[in-house]
């Protein structure tokens, strides 16, 4: 099993619980009464668990935390090298390593210039899309990377006449920077779109014949229809061959190449095993 420990918050606050119950019991008391959209946030931030016998952290992007996530659990399990992770976005990600709070960022998008110019490197290990989706109520299939431009900026609705319910990432997404770099010729989003997490998002648009959103390719929930793009749909072969216009390339980003645990789980990562986890999970291996 592996140890965890509380941070100093969460066990300063366990302590002054009542007659020292059980910290499960402490947080079932503080949620019984709040909001279900608050009820994981609650949960998280009580709880505060951090790796003890983590060898180096990493943060970033939450649309690719599945991926890492599964490699650093099979590096730890070879390798005997604990990793702790955390989200964020990507751009979190590539700040934290840069301010030093994290060995390692996990990017869902390649380094930008200006990181580079501050010092960071990258590895590039595997290719993903952003996929556009709709209600399954929705009889829309496909639009162009045009139209969905004009639905995104607010100066169009669907192809049919009717109004559309925008949904977009934080700012901090890489998901969504490479959607407004590719789609919006890095223009301005519509500040009527409503920004919420990725589950969140394909929860709502499940339920809402007129909205639209985006996701990892590899991340789509059955509750959502997929849209062509360009007549394209988002699959393995269309990414790889480049004819999906909405692709991007995954990066661990670190400063020092002299990380001897960053340079082994790296290793790994570009691995013949390291390879067939991230096809697993759904992304496409650059080696």
């Amino acid at each position: 099993m592996k140890k965890l420990r509380l941070s100093d918050d969460a066990g300063n606050s366990l302590k002054k619980y009542k007659n020292g119950r059980s910290l499960y019991r402490m947080i079932m008391d503080m949620i019984k009464n709040t909001s279900w959209v608050l009820k994981a946030l609650v949960i998280l931030v009580t709880c505060g668990f951090v790796r003890a016998d983590a060898a180096f952290k990493a943060a970033g992007s939450d649309s690719t935390f599945v991926v890492v996530r599964a490699l650093a659990e099979a590096f730890e399990r070879k390798a005997g090298i604990g990793i702790e992770l955390s989200g964020g976005g990507s751009s979190h990600g590539a700040k934290a390593c840069l301010a030093q709070e994290v060995q390692m960022g996990f990017l869902s998008r390649k380094l930008k210039e200006s990181e580079i110019q501050k010092g960071l490197h990258g590895t590039e290990y595997a290719i993903d899309g952003v996929a556009v989706v709709v209600s399954p109520r929705n009889p829309i299939d496909s639009l162009t990377v045009e139209e969905l431009q004009g639905i995104y900026s607010g100066d169009a609705g669907w192809p049919d006449g009717r109004s559309v319910v925008l949904f977009n990432r934080n700012e901090s997404s890489g998901t969504r920077e490479v959607f407004q770099k590719i789609v919006m010729n890095d223009g301005a989003f519509s500040s009527k779109a409503k920004i919420l997490h990725n589950q969140l998002m394909m929860r709502n648009i499940s339920k809402i014949p007129t909205a639209i959103g985006y996701t990892s390719a590899s991340d789509i929930s059955a509750t959502v229809k997929v849209l062509n793009i360009n007549e394209v749909a988002p699959t393995s072969k269309h990414l790889l061959d480049g004819s999906y216009p909405i692709t991007r390339t995954l990066t661990f980003a670190f400063l020092s190449e002299e990380n001897p645990e960053v340079k082994q789980f790296l290793e790994f990562v570009l691995s013949e095993e390291g390879s067939t986890i991230i096809k697993q999970t759904g992304f496409l291996p650059l080696n």
